[in-house]
């Protein structure tokens, strides 16, 4: 059998593997960051507006035993929200979606896909 001899051009030089191994990293590393942060984020907005619509359910509860409501009874932000009532302020989805406070004894809803209570 004949010896066969490997052309030294054949193979990239190993400096040359870690330079392009080194580029890569380089500019998908900040990628891979940005969609993490972009995780993060979106994970955020979530916890945030489940938190706000459960403390306008905890609102709508107290509202529902002070003035002994039944079940399905009409409730509007005016009987919830003041300096003396029960929420001081208006909670905001973070994404923009809107809050509807549906009615006594049920789970408030926000318009963003994918926010709410389960």
């Amino acid at each position: 059998m004949p010896n066969r001899i490997v052309s030294s051009t054949c193979r990239s030089p190993r400096w040359l593997d870690l330079l392009l191994s080194g580029l890569v990293a380089i500019l998908f590393i900040p990628l891979i960051e940005t969609a993490h942060d972009s995780q993060r984020s979106c994970r955020h907005n979530y916890n945030s507006c489940v938190s706000n619509l459960k403390q306008v359910d905890s609102a709508k509860e107290q509202l529902g035993v002070d003035k002994q409501l039944k079940p399905g009874a009409e409730v509007s932000w005016t009987d919830l929200i003041g300096q003396t009532l029960y929420l001081k302020n208006r909670p905001a989805c973070d994404k923009g979606g809107t809050y509807d406070l549906t009615t006594y004894l049920s789970n408030p809803t926000c318009s963003y896909p994918g926010h709410g209570l389960r």
